[in-house]
């Protein structure tokens, strides 16, 4: 799978209880 590295939006920040400025990474699947 490809793996991003993401700035965590606010809303996301908000949920995972992240401070400003914590990345999260996506780990995103590719469907063909």
């Amino acid at each position: 799978p490809d793996i991003i590295e993401v700035v965590a939006p606010v809303n996301l920040r908000e949920k995972l209880n992240l401070k400003d400025g914590s990345e999260v990474k996506l780990i995103i699947y590719l469907s063909s």
